[in-house]
């Protein structure tokens, strides 16, 4: 697959975004069996750089990055539009 497009799998999880040599590749929004949402650009089915990340049912988001495939342990979480923590993970 090349370009954009969806992507359904068995378990109703979903992505809509770029694709290139069968993987996900570019900006995308894959979502997961639960609802729980993440955005950002992937690289070969791996996500990469900014990653905003919506929990499902709870109005939460984290903003974190990723770095040779390992989240950093910084984060941002919003409630809505409003700021709630900013700091370092501890044990995410």
């Amino acid at each position: 697959m090349e370009g954009i497009g969806n992507i359904t799998w068995d378990d109703n999880s979903t992505y809509q975004g770029g694709f290139a040599d069968n993987m996900l590749n570019g900006t995308g929004t894959y979502i997961d069996s639960q609802g729980n949402k993440l955005e950002g650009t992937w690289v070969n089915n791996t996500v990469s750089g900014h990653l905003c990340i919506t929990v499902s049912n709870t109005g939460i988001r984290l903003e974190r990055e990723v770095v040779n495939n390992e989240l950093s342990k910084y984060v941002k979480a919003y409630r809505g539009t409003t700021l709630v923590y900013e700091g370092e993970m501890v044990n995410g």
